[in-house]
């Protein structure tokens, strides 16, 4: 897949940045609550914990940028299924047009998953007490952001093995 060059280096810094908070997520020792914070598990949290907002500022400029119209792979590229009509009435038959639309559209899922593991990281960011404790109206987010980061280490295994397959 082709990317215009601010694309392409917002997709290289949400790769890094996604990437570090997951390897940060396997080693920390999150929270629980009633369960004092201490051990070297926890500045890994501490770390994770400080540098999600920015990637999630990395993820704001990524879909700023895409809805702006000046991506050149924009919006329908990342969501074929959302934009069905357009997508029928120009799709060729070439199979490498094809396998444009699949990349894109693996790109838009990556997105989508990493949203709702950001959304969900910054409101335990803002709601979380010191011992890990949620309100109970919010005790399903880390139940969700715990579920959303298996997707992700998925997509992530995926999206790998399909960039190596598609450029040997």
């Amino acid at each position: 897949m082709k990317y215009d060059r601010m694309t392409f280096w917002l997709h290289v810094a949400l790769a890094f940045a996604v990437s570090a908070q997951m390897m940060f997520g396997l080693v920390m020792d999150a929270p629980r609550p009633g369960v004092p914070i201490g051990g070297t598990g926890s500045s890994f949290f501490e770390i994770h914990r400080i540098f999600g907002p920015v990637v999630l500022v990395v993820l704001c400029a990524h879909w700023l940028w895409q809805l702006s119209g000046r991506a050149s792979n924009g919006m329908r590229s990342l969501y074929p299924w959302a934009f069905r009509r357009a997508a029928a009435a120009s799709t060729p038959s070439s199979g490498k047009k094809r396998l444009g639309t699949l990349s894109g559209a693996i790109q838009g899922i990556g997105l989508l998953i990493a949203t709702l593991m950001g959304a969900t990281g910054l409101v335990m960011f803002f709601v979380m007490t010191g011992d890990g404790g949620l309100p109970a109206n919010l005790s399903a987010m880390r139940e969700i952001h715990s579920m959303a980061a298996v997707f992700l280490w998925i997509y992530l295994g995926f999206h790998l093995l399909i960039s190596l397959l598609l450029h040997i």
